[in-house]
């Protein structure tokens, strides 16, 4: 109305007169205001590499023109009709702007683009636990290229990964694998994991094994599972079907099996992710001796096959994974009873062939399993004969020489065939190979023969051939002496000969040597030992001797299995080595003795005497820190006699002897003692000795003497005492006392005590007992431990008693037991060591036939004197 008030006015003015001139003011219309906005004010979040995008104006009502800018176009541009491009990470400013036109005044508007880094997706493979074995190597792919990633691990000790993401395991253990991308101006950093469970492809297991379960433990951790069942023919694979199917993780702590025990048997295995490992059998049982068999490495498996136990020739089959537990796998194979020419391992099957008994039998039989055989060949053609050689090489089977019973000739003919069926005579007229007894092994990709017997006798002489047929002369003087039916195998880079037998030159050496020697090149020989410790000291001769013994390379180690003493005594001691110098018994088990003198001392049990399975007394230092794995050693002498008293006195070992003491700060240096008084110590002499009250105590049982020592050197009589004088007994410190209980009262053993005596200070004895809860015997060994006195069996009534019993305070006693739990029944060692009590070796029934006796190499332990478990290794691998 006001706009029409002066219009009108206006008019009015004119037309009454009021001037003819108008001004600037009355010309020009007043211009409106507008309002700009966008549709989305504020802030716009945004990603790098999100698509371009529009953001719209709103509320404008002019025609002036619209322009856009941005305040960092390094980061966003802006086109003409407002669409924004996003060019990297940052912020900017997006400012509109609409010009003037002839109504409406200009006007801008603006927003916040803030774009963020973006995230980038770098992914492993196999995102989750991979299961690898020590030494693999393992590249898990990303999807990116690897030139921008950076690859690490988390624990590199146990895997190490490269630049190009490859993992290496190394030890035991988990590790995470980390790959990543590094933050860039447009991108955040990325990453992804998995993690590496590392372990060995073979583990030893400490089993022990008592009467309702067995733990089982490791010396490490690792991340390893233990399957076991009871079923012989389990799938591991599908554990849940299995009878009493277990699955645990292994670790340094034990986890009981209730699967194996004493006297049940079971099938143990490893789990490692997706790997399964070998079956194994695992038994608390003692392997038989034996003699003449053969053994070959096949599968995973040590086979037994062929040879003679006690009970005479053996058609059985065994396999054990290590060596240490067998199994029997086969009661009566197909090709029945002997010993047999060669069995040997050729395109994935054992073959055996020929009868060293029947010379007319020269049949062919072979196995896929070990288990099962199929005969592939009644009779090879060529008659009758023995001591013939068989070997492999390129692929064939080879059969050199022999002697023909029907000729009386030693064979010149090779023959050869690729599978046991069809032989073909290759020589006829081979005077390279025309012996018997010979040894041969593929090296260096030739064929090698070594010695043998011919016409001439035995012969030292080294032949080699490039294709089985044409011989060449390497030498006739080879470094070790002419010898037959030895054996020589490959271990590593490197032959070893053993065994065999030579011309007898000296009357006192036997013609068995007990020698072992190495080559590189198989033309020149090294000395490696000249007495192996596999052999077992001959009553007749100098010599260690070993008879009839087998060989095989099993997982890198040359093995020595079974055989016989000189005495005719059959050995079930298994021996190995890696360099045909250092020899241990295989799976590192105690070695078979009764009578062990062992010790205490630093920390392991150290045994330096006792009586082998030829019943011969050794000194040899064989040392345990936990009585599971045993080491020899070889390179101490022992200077003291097989007999000597042992025992541990003032942070020394001690050996007394009538003939000389001696003393050592560790078992393996020794210092020979000049003893001052009566010639204390012989295991079995005038004098027993004994610590009690920081000093040393040598008695004469039978003559009630009593001399006593501080230092074990002087030695003084300490007079006139009411010992209770005895032919045998035992005797223990205890409580503060030394105690005497029970034994025989004369030599001929023929009377056996009930009595109990103490002293505290050797001079009066106090008759504690007349009689005793156990009866009248001689207790076979007395032991203070766990706070109690502990009396093993012994003997009375005329028979060998096993029952175990303990006493609280010397006087009376409680049966702990009817029967040890332990084969051995006497001979063996009881002592305490690192807390617990132990039972070592000693005599017990032989396996197969329980009339004849033999050694044990068993260990037993206990922690509270009831509950005794067999200690054993066990080796499972994948």
């Amino acid at each position: 109305m006001r706009i029409g008030c002066l219009l009108i006015l206006a008019s009015q003015l004119s037309a009454c007169g009021g001037g003819s001139g108008s001004s600037e003011t009355d010309k020009t219309a007043v211009k409106l205001n507008q309002t700009l906005s966008f549709s989305q004010g504020g802030t716009i979040e945004k990603t790098f590499g999100d698509e371009a995008f529009s953001n719209s104006l709103q509320g404008f009502l002019g025609t002036g023109a619209i322009s856009y800018t941005s305040s960092n176009p390094e980061v966003v541009t802006v086109s003409n009709d407002g669409l924004v491009a996003i060019l990297t990470a940052g912020s900017s400013t997006i400012t509109a702007h609409i010009a003037e036109d002839a109504k409406y005044l200009a006007a801008s508007a603006a927003y916040q683009v803030n774009v963020a880094k973006a995230e980038r997706a770098i992914a492993f493979e196999n995102t989750g636990t991979v299961a690898l074995f020590i030494d693999q190597t393992y590249l898990n792919p990303v999807n990116v290229d690897v030139a921008n990633v950076t690859f690490s691990s988390q624990d590199p000790a146990v895997a190490s990964v490269d630049t190009s993401g490859q993992v290496t395991a190394h030890t035991p253990g988990e590790a995470q694998i980390f790959a990543e991308i590094a933050e860039t101006a447009n991108y955040l950093k990325a990453s992804s994991s998995f993690f590496a469970s590392v372990a060995p492809k073979s583990l030893t297991l400490k089993l022990l094994i008592g009467t309702d379960d067995t733990k089982v433990f490791t010396d490490v951790d690792t991340p390893l599972q233990l399957a076991r069942t009871t079923q012989a023919d389990c799938d591991f694979n599908n554990l849940s079907n299995c009878d009493n199917g277990l699955v645990d993780k292994l670790s340094t702590q034990p986890l009981k099996d209730s699967s194996l025990t004493t006297t049940s048997d079971a099938y143990y295995n490893l789990f490692h992710g997706q790997h399964t490992g070998q079956a194994t059998y695992v038994a608390n049982n003692t392997p038989s001796g034996r003699s003449s068999g053969k053994v070959v490495s096949f599968d995973g498996y040590l086979w037994l096959i062929g040879g003679n136990d006690y009970t005479g020739n053996d058609a059985s089959i065994w396999r054990s994974s290590d060596g240490n537990i067998w199994q029997k796998v086969v009661d009566e194979a197909p090709f029945g009873v002997r010993p047999p020419v060669a069995v040997i391992t050729f395109a994935d099957h054992i073959w055996l062939i020929g009868n060293r008994r029947d010379t007319t039998l020269n049949d062919v039989w072979r196995s896929a399993d070990g288990i099962n055989w199929t005969q592939v060949n009644a009779d090879i053609g060529f008659g009758e004969r023995n001591n013939y050689s068989v070997t492999t090489f390129k692929n064939k089977m080879w059969i050199y020489g022999g002697f023909d019973l029907q000729t009386r000739e030693h064979v010149k003919e090779i023959y050869s065939s690729t599978d046991g069926i069809t032989w073909n005579l290759e020589s006829s007229d081979s005077t390279a190979t025309q012996r018997v007894s010979t040894a041969f092994a593929e090296f260096n990709g030739k064929l090698w023969q070594f010695s043998g017997r011919n016409d001439t006798g035995r012969v030292a002489d080294i032949w080699n051939s490039d294709d089985g047929i044409h011989w060449t002369l390497v030498t006739d003087t080879p470094e070790f002496s002419a010898r037959e039916k030895h054996e020589v195998r490959q271990v590593g880079n490197q032959l070893i000969l053993l065994g065999g037998y030579i011309d007898q030159l000296d009357p006192n050496r036997s013609q068995n040597p007990n020698d072992v020697w190495t080559s590189t090149d198989g033309a020149s020989w090294t000395l490696a030992t000249d007495d192996a410790n596999f052999g077992v000291q001959s009553p007749y001769m100098v010599d260690r001797i070993r008879l009839y013994f087998t060989t095989a390379v099993h997982n890198d180690v040359l093995v020595v299995i079974g055989g016989k003493s000189d005495n005719g005594v059959l050995l079930n001691d298994n021996w190995q080595t890696t360099d045909g110098k250092h020899w241990l018994p295989l799976n590192n088990q105690l070695p078979s003795m009764k009578d062990i003198q062992a010790v205490s001392h630093l920390g392991e049990i150290q045994l330096l005497s006792g009586t082998n399975e030829d019943f011969e007394k050794v000194n040899t230092r064989w040392h345990s820190a936990d009585g599971f794995s045993w080491k020899l050693d070889d390179s101490t002498t022992l200077p003291f006699p097989t007999d000597s008293k042992l025992l541990t006195f003032s942070g020394k070992i001690w050996a007394l002897h009538a003939s000389g003491s001696y003393s050592s700060l560790d078992g393996k240096s020794w210092t020979q003692e000049a003893l001052t008084g009566p010639n204390v110590g012989t295991q079995n002499g005038q004098y027993s000795v004994y610590p009690f009250d920081n000093k040393l105590w040598a008695i004469d049982t039978q003559n009630g003497v009593v001399y006593r020592s501080e230092d074990g050197i002087n030695w003084t009589d300490v007079g006139n005492n009411n010992f209770p004088a005895r032919a045998v007994t035992q005797i223990s410190s205890f409580g503060g006392k030394l105690w005497v209980v029970a034994g025989h009262e004369t030599l001929s053993r023929t009377t056996q005590l009930s009595d109990i005596w103490s002293t505290t200070d050797g001079i009066t004895w106090t008759k504690q007992a007349d009689t005793t809860e156990f009866g009248a015997r001689h207790i076979h060994q007395l032991v203070e431990f766990d706070g109690k006195l502990w009396a093993f069996g012994g003997y009375g009534a005329n028979q060998t008693l096993t029952d175990l019993w303990y006493s609280q305070d010397g006087t009376n006693w409680t049966k702990a037991m009817d029967n040890f739990s332990f084969d051995a029944k006497r001979g063996y060692r009881a002592m305490v060591h690192g807390g617990q009590l132990f039972v070592l070796g000693g005599i017990m029934p032989y396996p197969l036939d329980a009339t004849n006796q033999t050694t044990a190499n068993q260990v037993w332990m206990t922690t509270n004197g009831t509950e005794w478990r067999r200690a054993l290794q066990q080796t499972l691998s994948f």
